[in-house]
């Protein structure tokens, strides 16, 4: 396993936990890794400032550090890092999750075993500060209808790892969606690829 993952980090007004989500990433198992932090702060908002006091500390370590010159919304910023991005696997890491240390090692593992995926979704665990509120279970392949009945989280966005030719078909996310973005392009992304 050395194809390079590509791990992009939207970020709007999300300082307090970036740096927690950013962590997460450098402490994976997986080593191939490319971060990508999208700044979509307005350029004069004390939420710019604040991420990049925190992108600061990071200048050594090789993070792509984008700034939007205005608030775009996070089809946008997500659309950016695939830009930029030049991993054969795409994932997404909302600022204020993070990923626990195996799940980029398993998600490429998942991928290169099968010939028949192009994607992987993941569990997820839904916290309040440090107590556990609910576990939602990654436990069968991903269909359009267990979408459209919300019965799977994807709307995190941070539990999506798919291969580059997805974004390379699909062209990236509908920037006309403010909001469930990521559902929108999951139920694209069924039209044509398989999800496990």
């Amino acid at each position: 396993m050395t194809e390079t993952v590509s791990v992009i980090i939207p970020t709007y007004k999300g300082a307090k936990n970036l740096a927690r989500a950013i962590d997460s990433i450098l402490h994976q198992t997986y080593n191939s890794i490319e971060i990508i932090v999208v700044d979509d702060n307005d350029p004069f908002s004390n939420e710019r400032n604040e991420t990049e006091a925190v992108m600061k500390k990071y200048e050594r370590k090789e993070i792509k550090y984008i700034k939007h010159g205005v608030n775009k919304n996070g089809a946008a910023a997500r659309n950016t890092g695939i830009a930029q991005a030049k991993g054969e696997y795409i994932c997404f890491l909302d600022d204020d999750d993070f990923y626990f240390a195996n799940r980029v090692k398993k998600s490429v593992e998942i991928l290169e075993k099968s010939q028949i995926y192009d994607a992987v979704y993941c569990s997820v665990i839904i916290t309040n500060k440090s107590n556990i509120k609910g576990i939602i279970k990654a436990d069968k392949v991903l269909t359009t209808k267990d979408i459209l009945l919300d019965e799977m989280v994807i709307g995190t966005g941070s539990n999506i790892f798919l291969k580059r030719e997805v974004f390379e078909v699909l062209k990236g996310f509908d920037e006309s969606f403010r909001r469930h973005q990521d559902l929108e392009f999951m139920l694209r992304c069924l039209e044509k690829f398989k999800i496990t």
